[in-house]
């Protein structure tokens, strides 16, 4: 499958809630990233290295404050980072009247998934989950 692809099964699994996915390298490289009438249009790369951040201060530092998330002039606030060595790592991020966003790594990326406001997050972070895991179960 192209790294389109992974977006579009990412989407796909929650059509009327994710409004926007991106596949990154770790390093915050981009592989795919693919816009549905996303309002804030098409994801920057400037999201996903915030995230990369915030994981990192999490990691070093289990008390570290986060700082949050810039999306163009739009700021999401942190409101989680776990860290786990067997599911990779995950970030979620809200901003009021603007969404949520989710996050999680995989051995080789990270998927990123922008939900639009008042659509249920929790359905987003377990479908975006889902396709981690196929991605782990696969060596990605």
């Amino acid at each position: 499958m192209s790294w389109e692809g992974y977006c579009d099964s990412v989407q796909g699994r929650y059509r009327d809630g994710i409004d926007s996915v991106g596949l990154f390298g770790l390093d915050g490289s981009v592989y795919a990233t693919k816009s549905y009438d996303c309002s804030l249009g098409e994801m920057p790369d400037t999201v996903v290295k915030g995230i990369l951040n915030e994981m990192k201060k999490k990691e070093e530092d289990d008390s570290a404050d986060m700082s949050g998330v810039h999306w163009g002039s739009i700021k999401f606030m942190t409101l989680g980072v776990e860290v786990s060595d067997a599911d990779g790592k995950t970030f979620k991020g809200k901003k009021k009247e603007y969404g949520a966003i989710y996050a999680e790594t995989t051995k080789s990326c990270i998927i990123v998934a922008h939900l639009k406001e008042g659509a249920q997050v929790g359905t987003m972070n377990t479908e975006v989950g889902k396709v981690c895991e196929h991605m782990r179960n696969n060596n990605y």
